[in-house]
């Protein structure tokens, strides 16, 4: 699978007709979606349910093949760009991991089914390590009133901050959500996890608390 340099966020911008087309083994998919308005409403909900198996079943496939694209080239850098909180003030990412011993962002959205599959997991982890000095934040190309509604509506209660144009995700270089980029105090990016593995980010986490 093959993701174009903006495919990330034209799927999550764009109806399921134009993301299948922005990722071209979704062919499949494109032909299912297309075919629900073109069908009685009963025949509709069948393509609809093969549409909802089809993503389960590949999903694990998809997920293979990006932990083999993980962007190792940040590896070591200094993030020294900026997010924005919900009311819209500009934080240097150099703010959020200062004073912590491991800062832990990860890059979602709302439409995003394992993204939501994770938030659970993601919640967990920042209660179990608080008192250790983790930051945990959630990073959207998202409104923030759109990610923010969500997120209340599922009792979570993590901090959300909004990656302004994508620069982050340009600089980091993440094709695929959810993604955890686990940073050091000064903000150096020490880890890249793609896809929804929370044994592995625990023990990146811990590995960095325990040093």
């Amino acid at each position: 699978m093959t993701f174009g340099r903006n495919a990330f966020y034209r799927i999550a911008l764009s109806s399921p007709l134009q993301s299948a087309r922005a990722v071209p083994s979704l062919g499949p998919i494109f032909w299912l979606a297309s075919s629900m308005n073109k069908r009685p409403r009963w025949n509709r909900s069948i393509a609809g349910g093969a549409f909802v198996v089809f993503l389960l079943a590949t999903w694990p496939l998809k997920m293979t093949i990006a932990q083999h694209r993980r962007p190792q080239a940040t590896i070591g850098r200094t993030l020294q760009q900026s997010l924005e909180d919900s009311q819209g003030r500009s934080i240097p990412i150099s703010e959020l991991a200062r004073g912590r011993k491991a800062t832990v962002l990860v890059f979602w959205a709302t439409w995003c089914l394992p993204c939501r599959v994770e938030l659970p997991l993601l919640q967990g982890l920042q209660s179990r390590y608080s008192d250790r000095d983790l930051g945990l934040f959630l990073i959207s190309g998202e409104s923030p009133d759109r990610s923010l509604r969500y997120l209340r509506s599922e009792g979570i209660t993590l901090t959300a901050l909004t990656d302004v144009e994508d620069s982050v995700r340009r600089w980091v270089g993440v094709e695929a959500i959810p993604t955890a980029v686990l940073l050091e105090p000064d903000a150096r990016v020490r880890e890249i996890i793609v896809g929804v593995r929370p044994v592995e980010l625990e023990n990146a986490i811990r590995a960095v608390l325990n040093r």
